[in-house]
């Protein structure tokens, strides 16, 4: 038999669904992480839908040295693939909170199926969301959310205000992650979003309620902008 890839399972109980957790062997540290992450995640929503995560190893040095070793994409609404570069040294301090982001995408996801359709402003709105999200749930954010101050956000919200009804992927990979881009700073879309969501959480004030935020469409949620 070759040396190829080797695959573990988890099965993780939550209070209202379960999360199913495939691993690459040598990251089973991360698994009890993802389940810490979910379980604080639980205590402000809920999932309808059982969790498909998959832990991946990866080598790539952007990930390692710009996202402490740590990469999350939500697929679906009921998949969530996160990649660990474990050669940074800090990988372990960010798997719990990335889950956090990527399990609110998938929540997103299932309140909106149907309602809404891609665009930059439902993108600014989905990240926005789960940054916030992260936030209220760990109490810290990752350097993408802090990639602009208010006044370079208020900018880059001039730029793109009636534009959020555009479904350019080009536009939004220069928001979010073109690294080069001569216009929009690296991670620009995430920053605005956070900003304008954080903006949204204080409108609404002690009460707001987190199932509730989650069920607001995107233009009701961004409309204020900055």
């Amino acid at each position: 038999m070759g040396s190829g890839r080797r695959l573990g399972i988890t099965h993780l109980e939550m209070s209202n669904f379960d999360v199913f957790v495939t691993y690459e062997k040598g990251l089973e540290d991360a698994v009890p992480l993802i389940q810490e992450g979910i379980a604080k995640s639980e205590k402000l929503i809920s999932s309808k839908n059982d969790i498909a995560v998959m832990l991946s190893a990866n080598e790539d040095t952007f990930i390692r040295d710009r996202m402490d070793g740590v990469f999350g994409f939500t697929r679906k609404d009921f998949s969530i693939s996160i990649s660990i570069n474990t050669g940074s040294n800090s990988w372990k301090d960010f798997v719990a909170q990335t889950a956090v982001h990527e399990f609110n995408h998938t929540v997103r996801l299932q309140k909106m199926f149907g309602r809404e359709r891609s665009g930059i402003g439902v993108g600014i709105a989905f990240e926005g969301l789960a940054q916030c999200f992260e936030e209220a749930a760990m109490g810290q954010l990752r350097p993408w959310s802090k990639a602009l101050n208010r006044d370079q956000a208020k900018e880059v919200w001039q730029k793109i205000k009636d534009r959020l009804d555009d479904n350019s992927v080009d536009l939004y990979n220069r928001l979010f992650i073109n690294s080069n881009d001569k216009e929009f700073a690296l991670w620009s879309g995430y920053a605005l979003g956070y900003l304008i969501i954080k903006e949204k959480i204080t409108e609404l004030g002690k009460d707001m309620d987190w199932e509730e935020l989650m069920d607001m469409d995107s233009k009701t949620l961004i409309s204020n902008g900055l």
